[in-house]
């Protein structure tokens, strides 16, 4: 019943009302890696979800990393 509940939990952090890749924009660098970190936790407990989130992860860094550079 574990595994459920950490799937859940997984779907509520992606993709529920306040997702970790919103962090991920966020203006703060401390928020930033946390979320990033987050992800990488979610990576370790979910592997075959690996290439999906970090490609939404890198783009979305990307995004964020050219609005900086303006």
């Amino acid at each position: 019943s574990l595994k459920d509940v950490a799937a859940s939990a997984r779907d509520a952090l992606l993709a529920g009302e306040r997702s970790l890749l919103l962090l991920v924009e966020h203006p703060s660098h401390g928020v930033r890696l946390s979320a990033c970190l987050c992800l990488w936790s979610l990576v370790i407990a979910f592997p075959t979800q690996l290439a999906g989130l970090l490609n939404a992860n890198i783009n979305r860094l990307r995004v964020q990393f050219a609005k900086t550079a303006r």
